[in-house]
């Protein structure tokens, strides 16, 4: 009995040792997995502290020797943490991974089998890598996956330097550090993935709020883009390009020495870029690696990749409705492809770079369409307060159409149907204005972009004033100085004549934008209906005054019946101040055939006076009287065979104009009225009617002065025949 109980004891007491070793196990297991669990919490957004601690458990509690991890990205298997591994392994694994599961490998067989898997001896199995066991100095060993949603993610592996049998225990217990591995890495995923979403989120949000701050001017928007790519991306080649009204595409910003060499070659044509795929495929394009596709790069992308050598490339494209506005680059070398992520939020850039620029423009839209309705106000304006004068009109224009068109020069010319005069001029130095003012009035012609506009009524632009052949070289030399390059010059249209131009200026060379020739052609416009205006303001002030001036000749002649001096002086007061002349005469044919003076006025008719009276055929008058209509003589230094009174004029003030008006009565000539002007200046053929007006008036004055006298002597003599017969 006591034996037995002696025999029991010794019983209890190793299943007391062994549940006590169980327990010692098991806690010590506890204590692993928690030391695990606590580092997978203090290490949320990194896996390789949680790697360590689950590896040197697993060294620790399984009595393996070397241990490592692998992860599984769907095609290659990489290590990514050791323990207690040789040197010797460690230099080999360079040569096996990266690389696909490979069933010669322990990583291998667990990842492609998704189970655990165990082998007694390296050494005896057929199927393993000698080398690897070799240089590794393992024999036994226990894999097991790593597996998420039931998929391979990776593995641990656990050697051990002697062969044999592995426990289901270790096998249980390796699954669960697998499982704390799986839970640290989606932890990671997870947390970095929401980091990610934040960061992206915090960037667009930036962008919002640059675009929202920076309504106008797309250069912040830019320059905040380029820094959230430059981050997000980790690049340091970064570009945005833009497709500008020239059709050309142009370098808007940029980052990165590289791109600052490529932004020596634009602008260039959109389609030697690859923008212009990205803008005709409407899509983001990716070029991983730029090497395999050499071939087929466009010019731009294959002079980078003979400069640089292989790189990753991302275009995304710039689009509205449907059309393209250029494109938002990212560069990546030594060669990195980008992720599905990447090229998303690379579209989201470029969708707020186009924000910005809609924005900009519609705002400088609404901008340049309230300058130009300040402009047309202010034009408005200056011509309501000039009726009587567009010189003023002229200057405004001028001055606004430089300052609205961004130009350096502004300039409005006249045109009289045969010469271009200059009458605005504004945005150069007085030297260069005199250097071009000297060459008008000029001839319409090739001469000057105000000349070819009036030759070819329509707009004509200059793109290189000082390369093009036919410009005049004083006008070139005044471009010169005044630092200009091209022209636009747009012809003032009435009626379909031609009666100016508009011009602008600017330094560079080159086209101007269609929206500048519209611009320019309303104020064309406005200065049309300045120019009528004042036509029509002066015509009917010209006409009140010749209606005025002809009624009151005929006041004048309705008060002095039998004398005709009042009304000549009146008729040569009105002519002075219509004609704007100070040289004037009023002829008359006597009963003796001769010419003589009947009133004048100014020193030069003085002089022609004294040679009166004279034989009507030696005058000009005697011409006017036989063909019965005024004579012009618009510049009398031209005229062969002038009259001799008229030569002695023109001894005497040099050259000038000259008009007689026949006075008629019937079919005789009563006399002429004469004027001349000096310095020449022809008179219109408003002038040459209003002054045979004047002419008929005096032959009025003169008939009724005839008449009544007549009429007198007619009286006179009944009254002395009355008498005499009385006597008789």
């Amino acid at each position: 009995m006591t034996e037995l109980s002696h025999e029991s004891f010794a019983v209890l007491e190793r299943e007391l040792e062994a549940r006590t070793a169980d327990l010692i196990e098991a806690q010590a297991y506890q204590a692993a997995i928690s030391d695990v669990l606590r580092v997978i919490s203090e290490s949320p957004s990194d896996v390789a502290p949680v790697f360590e601690s689950i590896l040197e458990s697993a060294t620790r509690l399984l009595g393996g020797y070397p241990t490592a991890i692998f992860r599984f990205d769907g095609q290659l298997v990489h290590l990514v943490a050791t323990h207690h591994w040789p040197a010797a392994a460690i230099e080999d694994a360079r040569r096996l991974y990266p690389a696909p599961p490979n069933p010669q490998m322990m990583s291998g067989r667990v990842i492609l089998s998704g189970e655990h898997q165990a082998l007694d001896d390296a050494f005896s199995s057929p199927d393993y890598d000698h080398q690897a066991a070799t240089l590794g100095q393992w024999r036994r060993m226990l894999g097991v996956p790593l597996l998420k949603d039931g998929t391979p993610v990776g593995a641990i592996v656990v050697a051990w330097s002697e062969p044999g049998k592995t426990p289901q225990r270790e096998i249980e217990l390796l699954q669960t550090f697998a499982d704390q591995a799986v839970i640290a890495i989606e932890n990671v995923r997870l947390f970095n993935e929401t980091k990610e979403a934040l960061e992206h989120q915090t960037a667009t949000g930036e962008v919002l709020r640059i675009i929202s701050s920076s309504v106008a001017n797309t250069a912040p928007v830019f320059e905040k883009i380029l820094d959230s790519c430059q981050h997000l991306f980790d690049a340091e080649q970064l570009g945005i390009f833009l497709v500008r009204d020239d059709g050309l595409l142009h370098l808007g910003a940029f980052r990165g020495t590289e791109m600052e060499t490529v932004a020596k070659l634009y602008p260039r044509p959109l389609d030697e870029t690859g923008t212009a795929a990205a803008i005709r495929e409407r899509r983001t394009i990716h070029i991983p690696d730029a090497r395999t596709i050499a071939d087929k790069l466009p010019p731009s992308l294959r002079s980078v990749l003979d400069r640089i050598g292989n790189y990753s490339l991302v275009f995304a494209p710039l689009l509205w409705e449907n059309r393209g506005m250029g494109s938002i680059a990212v560069v990546r070398y030594p060669p990195k492809p980008f992720s599905n992520k990447e090229i998303t939020l690379l579209t989201t850039f470029a969708d707020q770079a186009v924000i910005a620029i809609e924005n900009a423009r519609m705002f400088n839209e609404t901008m340049e369409a309230l300058e130009r309705q300040t402009a047309t106000a202010e034009i408005l304006k200056v011509i309501s307060e000039s009726p009587t004068d567009v010189q003023p009109v002229f200057d405004v224009i001028a001055e606004r159409a430089m300052a609205l068109c961004g130009a350096r020069i502004g300039g409005v010319t006249r045109f009289d149907g045969e010469l271009v005069h200059l009458v605005a001029f504004h945005g150069v130095s007085p030297e260069a204005s005199n250097a071009m003012r000297a060459v008008f009035p000029m001839k319409p012609g090739r001469g000057s972009g105000a000349a070819r506009a009036i030759l070819e009524r329509a707009p004509v632009q200059i793109r290189d004033v000082l390369a093009d052949p036919d410009f005049n070289p004083a006008l070139k030399d005044g471009a010169r100085q005044a630092e200009f390059g091209s022209s636009l010059n747009v012809p003032l249209l009435r009626e379909g004549r031609v009666i100016g131009t508009i011009m602008i200026a600017r330094k560079e060379t080159g086209t101007f934008p269609d929206k500048l020739v519209s611009l320019l052609q309303t104020f064309a416009d406005q200065a049309v209906i300045a120019i009528e205006n004042v036509r029509l303001f002066n015509e009917t002030k010209e006409a009140l005054q010749q209606q005025t001036a002809t009624a009151e000749v005929l006041r004048v002649i309705s008060s002095s019946v039998a004398d005709t001096a009042p009304v000549f002086e009146k008729i040569l007061d009105s002519c002075e101040k219509l004609f704007v002349t100070e040289q004037l005469g009023i002829f008359l044919v006597r009963d003796d055939g001769q010419l003589h003076v009947g009133a004048f006025r100014g020193a030069a008719m003085e002089v022609a006076s004294q040679g009166f009276p004279r034989p009507l055929a030696e005058t000009g008058t005697a011409q006017a009287i036989r063909e019965r209509h005024p004579v012009h003589y618009p510049d009398v230094g031209s005229v062969a065979n002038l009259p001799p009174q008229l030569r002695v004029v023109y001894d005497l003030i040099g050259n000038f104009s000259f008009m007689i008006a026949p006075m008629l009565w019937e079919d005789r000539g009563v006399g002429s009225i004469v004027m001349i002007r000096h310095p020449p200046r022809p008179f219109s053929d408003k002038e040459i009617a209003l002054l045979t007006t004047f002419a008929d008036q005096a032959v009025i004055a003169i008939e009724n002065a005839r008449l009544f006298h007549a009429i007198q002597d007619k009286s006179q003599q009944l009254e002395i025949a009355n008498r005499h017969k009385s006597e008789f």
